[in-house]
């Protein structure tokens, strides 16, 4: 990206550099608290104005836009987060909508009603494990952090080849269920009006292509 002028950020502890020219820092993402006190925010500077770069001529600005807006989607009361089936997978914890300053374990429950929850340890950059194993709608309650007792939803889909697998589970279809053969196509000569339709069409082809090459639909 070419630029007439930037300017360059000084960072705090927690903030996250996402783009970097000669070694300063020109987009920063940093999380802070709101006007209330309590519920973290999260606040993206520019160090350049777009108007004066040729970002929007490139195809890296309407995705930029993108995920700019989906990024700070995911921070609103009910948000529903998507994370795919497995064993334990790391999810962030700012990307879920769920507080990560100051916190330090979560609460999952599983789809299941009467679940017992699990508490699960978050590490200093606000990632836990999420341990999966079959699709429903997760519940994450903060335990501590500036965000204690807020609870946010996510959906736990099939995007797993080995979890969409369902042949083993089907067992013996009954004999009505299975498809029958196919019905042998009908020969040409039986359906005439087919026939003169397919000829008419070659027909109308056929003259389209003589009288662009003779000029006269040029």
């Amino acid at each position: 990206m070419n630029l007439r002028r930037g300017t360059r950020f000084t960072t705090e502890p927690g903030d996250t550099v996402l783009v970097r020219s000669l070694g300063e820092p020109l987009v920063v993402l940093r999380h802070e608290l709101g006007g209330d006190g309590r519920r973290p925010r999260a606040v993206l500077a520019l160090g350049f104005d777009p108007r004066q770069t040729d970002l929007p001529l490139r195809t890296a600005f309407p995705i930029l836009v993108a995920n700019i807006i989906s990024y700070f989607e995911q921070a609103r009361p009910g948000f529903v987060a998507s994370v795919p089936v497995g064993p334990s997978r790391p999810v962030a914890a700012a990307e879920i909508g769920l507080g990560a300053q100051d916190l330090t374990q979560v609460e999952v429950r599983g789809p299941e009603p009467a679940e017992v929850p699990t508490t699960v340890p978050v590490d200093a950059t606000g990632v836990f494990r999420l341990r999966a194993m079959q699709p429903g709608i997760y519940r994450v309650r903060a335990v501590d952090g500036a965000a204690a007792g807020a609870e946010v939803l996510v959906a736990v889909n099939q995007a797993s080849v080995a979890a969409s697998d369902l042949h083993d589970r089907l067992g013996e279809l009954p004999p009505d269920a299975l498809a029958g053969d196919a019905a042998a196509p009908v020969p040409v000569r039986d359906e005439p009006l087919w026939a003169l339709l397919l000829l008419a069409a070659v027909l109308l082809i056929a003259l389209e292509w003589a009288a662009y090459h003779r000029r006269v639909t040029v």
